[in-house]
């Protein structure tokens, strides 16, 4: 398990029995950060799979391995997505992002938990928030051709992608 500290603060479960208050800001443990733990546990199990044989025995093998990886990071950028993505608003999280008290990470804007209904607390995930920062997507607009490559605070360009569905001004509709 990762526990959180009723101020955002992350620590590994084996670490959180050595210790009765976070180090860091020595207030007590709250609550388990099931937001991380699913996204570790998901990458853990997609990158035991991967194969660690680095001598291969032709280019074909050699291209195997760098299409297992493109797929592999492919999998984890989605899986990160998936869990920033709040399922009440439909919103990415960027930071601020909450918790309830029972793990589970909510968005700025939303007042409850979408998985448990509780009202969030004020303690942030700041472990989430460092991944929100850098995480990468493509513009909602890459089927249509916009080659952008946002950061999530970046995603306003969505609104002004010229690549967007516009209705006609002429049109009665």
């Amino acid at each position: 398990p990762i526990v959180l500290c009723i101020s955002g603060h992350n620590f590994c479960g084996n670490c959180r029995k050595q210790m009765s208050d976070c180090p860091i800001c020595k207030k007590h443990f709250f609550t388990r950060n099931i937001a991380l733990e699913e996204v570790a546990s998901k990458i853990y199990v997609l990158t035991s799979n991967m194969l660690n044989n680095e001598s291969q025995q032709s280019v074909f093998d050699t291209l195997d391995l760098f299409r297992l990886r493109v797929s592999i990071f492919s999998e984890i950028v989605h899986i990160i997505l998936n869990e920033l993505k709040c399922e009440t608003c439909g919103n990415y999280s960027v930071p601020p992002i909450y918790f309830c008290i029972n793990g589970h990470s909510t968005c700025q804007t939303c007042q409850k938990c979408t998985k448990c209904d509780l009202v969030k607390t004020q303690g942030r995930n700041y472990a989430l928030e460092k991944i929100a920062k850098v995480m990468e997507c493509p513009c909602t607009y890459n089927k249509q051709g916009c080659s952008l490559i946002l950061t999530l605070n970046q995603l306003k360009h969505i609104k002004i992608c010229e690549y967007r569905q516009l209705t006609c001004p002429l049109s009665d509709v």
